[in-house]
């Protein structure tokens, strides 16, 4: 079957159809400072995969190799 780790999935995407989404934009947050050597930062954002026609993409299973 497909989780029992002896066969592989490949998935088509139409990437017109398909593509990834910004929710909210890209944002920087500086952390406390540990060392003088370098600064740290969390980077945030969220973004979604956004279907269009599901249709257009499809997904080969059972593949043994």
């Amino acid at each position: 079957g497909e989780t029992d780790g002896h066969t592989a999935s490949i998935y088509f995407v139409d990437s017109e159809q398909t593509w990834v989404g910004e929710l909210t934009p890209v944002k920087v947050q500086p952390l406390a400072k540990t060392s003088s050597q370098f600064d740290m930062f969390d980077i945030y954002c969220d973004e979604t995969l956004v279907v269009r026609d599901e249709r257009a993409n499809s997904k080969l299973v059972g593949i043994r190799g």
